[in-house]
């Protein structure tokens, strides 16, 4: 341990933990949410109950079943043999089980998509642990971004791909690869190709991996015979490309060849108020009436809470503008601070965008969020404030077992981990939560999972991590960027859009609410929530067939 140190406010800091070793989530570790009730649909309208989906002519070649016996010969055992059961702690929609059986029994590519809070990550996650049940390390899991590739335990695309920044041309790409071993090998070896957040991936680039497929795996089949699993929501974030007009990756040239069916998914179940829901979908859509511009505007005012000590959460579009806000109002704070090392092991390249900082500092009375889903109640953007630090020794000797997992009016160890902490003498902090709850909060560890790293053992479907972090699952949250705030539930949040620069970072900031009543907005300017036609129109496509 690090003798205490000095801050520049001169506060003493307390190096509470270091790190030394993670921690398995609890098989409820995974929820997002255990209850998910039927609202409006996206387009508004009742009769899309059912998955919506576009359906090309184009069919998966036979050839490619050979391929995925190879790699698992049980994998393609009857589908009544085979149990869909929800892996996680939830209960998917009969919507997100449709989808789920066109991935793992129809082996379609597919992309599915839908507004803010319908479900997506809890689906993704789901067909992430099916296929590598079924497939083991055949699954190459990845994103468009660092966060998003954490938060699944994936990687990048650009890191699968091994394509660098991917500018070059494709027969520099493909050069690049065959150089590289490790690299030709994943390609050569991977079956299913699963891209989160594909909404950031331009066109372009898209169109090159997939003739970097074809080379690699020395066939003109689309896609090189591979599933694809597509995921995101061209109505948020924007691509990414050289150009300052990019061009979507539904607008590539390979787009209807390698993908068979756009799905939508239609029952939102972040917000629960219909009104709210309709209000989200017509500033999604362009579509936004008198009434619904009003009804945003008014909230300007100031919510009112019962608990007056957890305040909103401020979206900002610039990181400078988070951390400013972040760091000033830690330091305005008096007392001890405590600070946790994360600890890193294998390619620390792989840990760019992780979610978890790489140093978290924490004082009494801080803000903080969960970073990671513990359980239905407490879920990734659950906010709270610091109220204590304790270490499992301590807190095991004052509370029993019983009294842990019964008792409300105790803060919970460890969510109900059935192992000690190794570690007793740590200090962790105690959170208590929006939802009342009071928790010990210990570490988490965050994993990269690549194909081609397989556990020996053969009836194992686990993949050996390549990078991983272990860190405390919390974060400053006094402030977020809109960025980050993207695929979150946030309890409370203000939000002025004076500052939004780029198509869609309205909607994500402001969907990312679950009641309106906890919704503060100024500035609301209809011409900085507008939606890019290309995208409109890509999805009444989609509504229409």
């Amino acid at each position: 341990r690090n003798p205490a140190k000095q801050t520049k406010t001169g506060a003493p800091i307390q190096n509470s933990w270091q790190g030394q070793r993670g921690y398995q989530v609890p098989p409820s570790a995974s929820s997002i949410t255990s209850s998910q009730s039927q609202q409006s649909p996206m387009f508004g309208n009742p009769a899309l109950s059912q998955v919506t989906t576009s359906k090309q002519k184009r069919t998966m070649p036979s050839g490619t079943f050979s391929e995925f016996k190879r790699h698992r010969p049980d994998a393609f055992r009857k589908e009544e043999a085979y149990n869909l059961t929800p892996i996680g702690d939830y209960t998917l929609s009969a919507e997100q089980t449709a989808v789920l059986k066109m991935v793992v029994f129809d082996r379609k590519s597919l992309f599915f998509t839908g507004s803010a809070g319908t479900g997506k990550s809890v689906l993704l996650r789901e067909i992430i642990a099916h296929l590598r049940r079924r497939l083991g390390d055949s699954v190459a899991v990845t994103a468009s971004t660092g966060i998003a590739a954490c938060n699944i335990n994936g990687m990048t695309l650009h890191s699968f791909a091994g394509i660098g920044l991917g500018h070059d041309s494709v027969k520099k790409l493909v050069e690049k690869i065959q150089a590289n071993k490790t690299a030709l090998n994943r390609w050569r070896d991977t079956t299913v190709l699963i891209i989160d957040e594909i909404s950031m991936i331009d066109g372009v680039l898209f169109d090159k991996i997939e003739m970097i497929a074809k080379a690699v795996k020395g066939t003109s089949r689309p896609f090189g015979g591979i599933q694809l699993i597509l995921t995101g929501d061209f109505f948020q974030l924007p691509p990414v490309g050289k150009d300052k007009v990019a061009q979507y990756c539904f607008e590539g040239k390979s787009w209807n060849q390698a993908v068979d069916n756009n799905v939508v998914l239609t029952h939102v179940f972040r917000q629960k108020d219909e009104e709210f829901v309709g209000m989200l979908n017509e500033m999604r859509l362009n579509q936004m009436s008198t009434a619904t511009i009003e009804k945003f505007r008014s909230l300007s005012r100031t919510p009112m809470y019962k608990d007056k000590s957890i305040e909103p959460t401020r979206l900002y579009s610039l990181r400078s503008q988070v951390d400013a806000s972040n760091i000033n109002r830690l330091h305005g704070l008096t007392g001890p601070l405590h600070r946790y090392t994360a600890t890193n092991l294998g390619d620390q390249t792989k840990l760019k965008g992780c979610m978890a900082p790489e140093e978290l500092e924490l004082k009494l009375d801080a803000q903080v969020m969960l970073i990671k889903n513990l359980t239905s109640s407490l879920v990734n953007g659950s906010t709270g404030i610091v109220i204590g630090f304790t270490n499992e020794g301590k807190f095991t000797s004052e509370n029993s077992i019983k009294s842990r997992m019964l008792d409300k009016d105790r803060p919970k160890s460890g969510l109900g981990r059935k192992e000690p902490m190794p570690f007793p003498t740590e200090v962790y902090p105690i959170v208590r939560f929006v939802t009342g709850e009071e928790v010990v909060i210990q570490p988490e560890k965050w994993e990269v999972e690549i194909p081609g790293k397989q556990c020996e053992s053969v009836t194992s479907s686990r993949l050996l991590p390549v990078a991983s972090r272990t860190q405390i699952p919390l974060m400053l949250a006094w402030a977020l960027s809109i960025h980050k705030s993207q695929g979150q539930t946030l309890d409370r949040v203000f939000v002025d859009l004076g500052s939004v620069f780029e198509k869609g970072q309205a909607y994500v900031a402001l969907s990312r609410a679950t009641d309106i009543n906890a919704l503060q907005v100024l500035h609301f300017d209809p011409a900085k929530v507008s939606a890019d036609h290309r995208v409109v129109e890509f999805y009444r496509q989609l509504r229409s067939i």
